[in-house]
């Protein structure tokens, strides 16, 4: 079965300052392990697939790309899941992307002109973007638990899988740090 991509690297760019040399064939790995694990984790399961499914349907393009909306005379915004998994991939590439694996070892590329970023750093940058998905994906299921209390058929996947966990996405530990 072929993978689903949410979002490519063009829409991540929107979200992460990533390289021009950066190509889609290397980053898609992170992208996939960034829906797979941490996405899905926050998202539930139920409501993960309902969304793959329906990506291309108006309600939920603005869930994935971000929308606005008024409570109560006070107007929110939100930049969507696709922010949160650009930075959930963006943190796993941090950590990851740059190591090369040969017949010798795993080795890392250098050059005359740069100088990699140590471990730590690296580090701090992958859980930076990490507490940024995460805040992201609170501003999302703010938008979901509004619009599923003031409009009850909408996201059911969402009501039953998440509502019933009581999902809480700060609590969320990352198998990649």
């Amino acid at each position: 079965m072929a993978a689903i991509y949410l979002i490519d690297k063009a829409k991540i760019d929107t979200y992460v300052t990533t390289s021009q040399a950066l190509s889609w064939e290397k980053l898609k790995k992170f992208v996939l392990e960034a829906q797979e694990v941490e996405l899905k984790q926050a998202m539930c399961r139920e409501f993960y697939f309902d969304v793959l499914k329906n990506k291309a349907e108006a309600d939920y393009i603005k869930i994935l790309d971000g929308d606005n909306y008024t409570i109560d005379g006070v107007e929110y915004n939100f930049l969507g899941i696709n922010a949160a998994l650009a930075h959930f991939a963006y943190a796993r590439y941090v950590l990851e992307g740059h190591v090369i694996d040969t017949a010798f070892n795993l080795s890392q590329k250098t050059s005359d002109y740069t100088e990699p970023i140590g471990p730590n750093e690296r580090k701090q940058l992958a859980i930076s973007h990490q507490n940024s998905a995460h805040r992201y994906y609170e501003e999302v299921k703010h938008y979901l638990d509004y619009i599923t209390e003031n409009f009850p058929t909408k996201f059911l996947s969402y009501q039953n899988c998440c509502a019933t966990k009581n999902q809480n996405i700060t609590g969320l530990k990352s198998d990649v740090l």
